[in-house]
């Protein structure tokens, strides 16, 4: 009761734990079914549906990479560090080569899976550091030649990598 009379639903308090590696599983969920819906609609509408489908497709790899990053950082804080620092490039530029580095000292899974990391991050930080060149166009699983971006985020590799953010944030 407060002081000046019972209590309204309005002082009500909900407290809950955010889980955001549930939260951002659950978007990269839905985001590959919203591609697979995309992609449904090609023979209709060519043009509409790639770009949904792409928009999808990035939307769930992204949030697949966020779900990665939720559960490592949930679990092991700043201990998800390799003994070694990878060949390639620097942990800003590229979490995933950290990561992949990480998994493979830890030896909790196979080497498939730890490029397959990498390229969920690789595909995360090209879609927010977008490259300017001009490429020729490549083939989209629905046959028809288009933007290397759409092909990278269409419905199936989406699904492939959502599947991969699963099997990795079930490992801890």
């Amino acid at each position: 009761m407060r002081a000046s009379g019972p209590s309204t639903a309005n002082d009500a308090t909900v407290l809950m734990q955010l889980n955001w590696t549930v939260h951002w599983m659950l978007v990269a969920e839905e985001h590959v079914l919203a591609g697979r819906a995309a992609r449904a609609q090609y023979q209709s509408n060519p043009a509409g549906a790639l770009g949904d489908e792409f928009r999808a497709g990035l939307v769930a790899v992204t949030a697949a990479s966020f779900a990665i990053e939720a559960r490592m950082q949930l679990v092991l804080g700043g201990n998800a560090q390799p003994a070694s620092k990878p060949t390639i490039v620097g942990r800003a530029a590229n979490a995933g080569d950290y990561l992949g580095q990480f998994l493979s000292e830890a030896g909790v899974t196979d080497p498939q899976t730890i490029l397959d990391v990498g390229l969920i991050f690789h595909l995360r930080n090209k879609s927010v550091h977008p490259p300017v060149a001009n490429v020729p166009p490549v083939q989209h699983p629905v046959g028809t030649n288009t933007s290397p971006e759409v092909v990278a985020f269409n419905a199936d590799e989406a699904e492939r990598l959502t599947k991969v953010a699963g099997l990795i944030v079930g490992l801890f």
